[in-house]
């Protein structure tokens, strides 16, 4: 599955960041305001990006929209 977090930076974001992340079914994508992801988990995939001012990163664009997997939003 692929996971989208918003705030994944956050106190509960780098804990439900880091979790989901060790299931190697997941792919993680994080994204927050910081310059790098602040968790332990360094398989989370992780964006920069204002979501609010933004949207969504064009990666991520293209990845839920080529992606056969489902995908899941946190925020």
């Amino acid at each position: 599955m692929n996971i989208i977090i918003l705030g994944c930076n956050g106190n509960i974001g780098k804990f439900i960041s880091g979790n989901l992340a060790s299931d190697i079914n997941n792919k993680v994508y994080g994204i927050d305001l910081h310059s790098k992801f602040l968790g332990e988990n360094d398989k989370i995939i992780y964006y920069q990006n204002d979501f609010l001012k933004n949207g969504l990163n064009k990666d991520i664009k293209n990845m839920i929209s080529s992606s056969k997997d489902q995908v899941c939003f946190i925020n």
